[in-house]
């Protein structure tokens, strides 16, 4: 199945430049929510806890979903502002903190140093974890440690030291190339580099004043990411993970004259090629996530996928987040046999998230 939609990756900037704080509303969605099948939580799971909510500014949000699993099993939660200034005494109720961050630098920043409050000092379980936080929009973090766990990521070349990045353009630079920003989503930050000229005009701004971004408040300084070119087939391919049993994905195909695929809305969902699932569990499990969808690219060369990179959000408009011949439904990923199986049905994929999170933490024998 073939769907064009609007072209949405402007949102987040919307949000940040067109509209006044006080206008902003959170969207609520649960008129749409009942397509998708309930999800129960397993019978030792404790009844007693108390999960905090913080609403996320999305049109496509993510606690809507989170409402909706702990209203069907009973779980008593509140929404949480924790962006107040008396944030640290409201949240001691709270045995779980469940947060969507947005993609814009000021939300990350805050979000990385309260979530190493509340897992280093308070003890609380949180979604996401510092560890996941500070992976999510952080393309040069991600490439260092993609590559230090041996997945099969693009090549690209990350350098914080303007002579070394002088000297590669001088003696090993291939182009085209791509240069990206550290946080960028929707292919926005996501520049093709044609000549060794450009290159060079790119590594002088960013060690100068700093390369202007399409945040008009902060520059690309003092680091240079230039990601090679793979020759591909026209799409990239996303694989959702939340567990063995929970395998989403779909192919996002590029416009004409368009390298990028991301943000443009043109996606298709069909069956997943087995060996991307696969390069995908291990690293969703590699790195110790409770999801992750992760991007990839089919080189031409020798057919085999490559990691462009990967986030712990994503934008989720649908119950339906993949379809074999256009029935909506899951993949399970079999180990002994080293295969999928298809199981047809609907999905909030946050409801899943949150199910995996909550029995990990707050079944008998876990958190008390």
């Amino acid at each position: 199945m073939k769907i064009k939609s609007v072209f949405i990756n402007k949102f987040v900037r919307n949000i940040a430049f067109k509209f006044k704080i006080n206008d902003l509303k959170y969207v609520e969605d649960y008129d749409q929510l009942s397509t998708a099948e309930d999800i129960l939580l397993s019978d030792n799971v404790k009844k007693n806890i108390n999960i905090g909510i913080v609403k996320d500014i999305d049109s496509a949000p993510y606690y809507t979903k989170f409402e909706r699993l702990l209203k069907k099993n009973n779980i008593n939660y509140k929404f949480f502002n924790i962006h107040s200034a008396n944030w640290l005494g409201d949240v001691k109720k709270f045995d779980c903190v469940i947060w969507r961050p947005l993609s814009v630098p000021w939300e990350l920043e805050e979000a990385r140093e309260k979530i190493y409050i509340l897992e280093k000092y308070m003890g609380k379980v949180v979604y996401p974890s510092y560890s996941e936080i500070l992976f999510y929009e952080n393309k040069t973090y991600q490439y260092d440690l993609l590559k230090l766990k041996g997945f099969p990521v693009i090549d690209t070349f990350i350098s914080y030291d303007y002579n070394e990045c002088i000297d590669y353009i001088n003696n090993k630079l291939v182009t085209p190339c791509v240069s990206k920003i550290k946080a960028g989503s929707g292919s926005e930050g996501v520049e093709l580099v044609k000549s060794k000229s450009q290159a060079l005009s790119i590594i002088k701004k960013a060690f100068s004043d700093g390369a202007k971004t399409y945040w008009p408040f902060i520059r690309q300084k003092n680091y240079i990411y230039f990601q090679s070119f793979v020759e591909n087939y026209g799409f990239d391919l996303r694989i959702i993970v939340v567990d063995k049993d929970n395998i989403f994905g779909y192919f996002r195909n590029t416009v004409k004259n368009e390298f990028r695929a991301s943000g443009y809305g043109i996606v298709e969902k069909k069956n997943l090629p087995i060996e991307a699932v696969k390069i995908a569990l291990k690293v969703k499990e590699g790195l110790g996530f409770n999801n992750l969808a992760v991007d990839f690219l089919q080189s031409k060369v020798d057919d085999k996928f490559y990691i462009i990179e990967c986030s712990n959000f994503i934008r989720i408009d649908t119950d339906i987040q993949l379809e074999v011949s256009s029935i909506a439904g899951r993949y399970c990923y079999n180990e002994k046999e080293d295969n999928v199986t298809f199981k047809e049905g609907r999905y909030w994929i946050q409801e899943l998230i949150l199910k995996n999170l909550i029995e990990s933490n707050f079944s008998d024998g876990k958190v008390e």
